[in-house]
């Protein structure tokens, strides 16, 4: 078995916004050959928990945002276990830093610390998760106090707005 540093994957994936499988098999020396990519990397393990904390998040609430049990997401923080790179995206997307600060710096010192600019609510019908940021937020619950006509009159207002574009 052929180990990698992750941390260097991780970065060229990045760089080239391919797929970590795309990655390796463009070189003939890893084709056919088995790859640990989960290696441990004790600082991404120290970020997540760090940048959970500092925001007022539980491995629970975390897990449902990934989409993954919570027995997962303490993995991550434990060091037993890599997430894959979507999850680091959505990650460093979420706290609003870098994959490079994640993965590869201390940023307890330099994170800004409170909540996050994105609230969690559910498409009933599609049973997605969705984030919404503070004037999304604000917006709804304005709709929420309308009255029913009021609220179709918007509706339709949005509906003719977006059929312009």
């Amino acid at each position: 078995m052929l180990h990698i540093n992750f941390r260097y994957i991780l970065l060229l994936t990045t760089i080239f916004s391919i797929k970590t499988d795309i990655l390796l098999s463009m070189s003939g020396d890893f084709r056919g050959t088995e790859v640990n990519l989960a290696m441990p990397n004790i600082q991404l393990s120290k970020n997540l928990r760090t940048l959970r904390k500092a925001h007022h998040l539980t491995q629970t609430h975390l897990s449902e945002i990934l989409n993954i049990s919570r027995q997962a997401y303490s993995n991550y923080e434990n060091n037993k276990r890599t997430p894959d790179l979507d999850s680091l995206i959505h990650l460093s997307q979420l706290y609003q830093v870098s994959l490079d600060q994640l993965v590869n710096f201390n940023i307890g010192s330099k994170i800004k610390k409170g909540t996050i600019p994105v609230v969690s609510a559910m498409d009933i019908a599609a049973k997605n998760t969705l984030y919404l940021t503070d004037s999304e937020t604000n917006l709804v619950m304005k709709f929420r106090d309308l009255p029913f006509n009021s609220q179709k009159v918007v509706l339709g207002f949005l509906d003719s707005q977006v059929a312009h574009k």
